[in-house]
C-alpha cells in the first residue's frame, strides 16, 4: 500500500481535519456567528426588560395602574402590542440559536437563515398591524 492520501472522486484531495478548522471561510462564518449571538442576546434583554416594565400597563388597558400610568386604547390593541413584543424576543431568541450554531460548527446552513427571516417576516407583519390598528383608534 502507498503512504499517499485517500482521493475523491468529488476533488483532488481530502482536507485535514485541522486544515478545516483554519477554513478562512469558516473563521469568518464563526466570527458572524458570534456577532449574531451577542445581538441575539442585546435583543433579548432590552426587549425583555420593555416588556417587564409595559406588561402591567398594558395588561390593565384601559384603566390607570397604581403608578397613574395609562395605555389609552383599548385591551385588544394592548395584547397586539404584547405580540409585537413577543415576536421581537423570538427573534431574539433564534438569533441568539443560529448564532451559536454558526459559531460552533462554522457552518452557515440554510434552515437556521430561513427562521430569522421568518421571525423577522413577522416582527414586520405584526408591527405594520399594530400601526394599523391605533390609527383605526385615534381620533381623525
Amino acid at each position: 500500500m502507498s503512504n499517499l492520501p485517500p482521493v475523491s472522486p468529488h476533488n483532488d484531495r481530502i482536507q485535514s481535519r485541522t486544515a478545516a478548522a483554519v477554513d478562512p471561510e469558516a473563521r469568518k462564518i464563526r466570527i458572524g456567528g458570534i456577532i449574531v449571538t451577542a445581538a441575539g442576546i442585546f435583543i433579548l434583554l432590552l426587549m425583555g426588560t420593555v416588556t417587564w416594565r409595559m406588561a402591567p400597563i398594558l395588561l390593565a388597558a384601559p384603566a390607570e395602574v397604581a403608578d397613574g400610568s395609562r395605555f389609552n386604547a383599548g385591551q385588544a390593541i394592548a395584547r397586539l402590542v404584547l405580540a409585537l413584543f413577543g415576536s421581537v424576543l423570538l427573534f431574539g431568541l433564534v438569533a441568539v440559536g443560529v448564532g451559536l450554531s454558526q459559531a460552533t460548527t462554522g457552518q452557515r446552513k440554510k434552515g437556521p437563515v430561513y427562521a430569522i427571516w421568518g421571525a423577522a417576516a413577522l416582527v414586520v407583519l405584526l408591527t405594520i398591524v399594530v400601526v394599523f390598528a391605533i390609527k383605526q383608534v385615534q381620533p381623525h
